[in-house]
Order: structure tokens, then sequence, then C-alpha cells
């Protein structure tokens, strides 16, 4: 989790010594604050949503994100595997 570095560094209280989700607050709903955010894990349009496994509460530690690939990181991971493997190698959805 690339922006989560930061607060895990950080000493005690502030600091978190495990960090699952992004820092995408966006939603503003959680308290404490730290609890938002999106599980890059469970953002993968891959089965995204299928009812089991991720939970569309933003305070949830599985919160799966607004949508499939919503997050900049996923899009990131997402746009790397595309260009590296050839057309013939992806799996269908």
């Amino acid at each position: 989790n690339p922006d989560g570095r930061r607060p895990v560094e950080m000493p005690f209280p502030e600091g978190q010594a495990f960090r699952r989700k992004n820092l995408n607050t966006e939603s503003g709903q959680c308290r404490p604050r730290r609890n938002g955010g999106v599980d890059l894990n469970r953002n993968f349009p891959f089965k995204w949503g299928v009812g089991f496994g991720s939970s569309s509460n933003p305070c949830s530690d599985t919160y799966r994100g607004k949508s499939p690939a919503s997050e900049p990181e996923v899009k990131a991971i997402m746009n790397y595997a595309t260009s590296i493997f050839p057309e013939e190698q992806r799996r269908r959805q």
C-alpha cells in the first residue's frame, strides 16, 4: 500500500502499526478517520462485489470501493499488467 507507509512509520498514537486500506477518505463518514479508505485487494474488477468477501460499508476493513478499479493504485497495476501480457494470454471475464 503506497500511501500507507507514512502513517505506519509515525509514532504511537498517531501511527498505525497495521494499515490494510489506502488513505482515500472520500466518504468522510468513518470515525476515527483512520478507518476510512479502500482495501486495494478487493478493488480489482474480477468478481467485484459478488456479495461475499468484501463490504460496501466504507468503514469496514474489507471495503471494496465505490466501483471496480475506482482507485488509482489498482488502475496503475492493471495498466502495467495489460502492457506486459499479450491479449491472447489474458483471461476473459
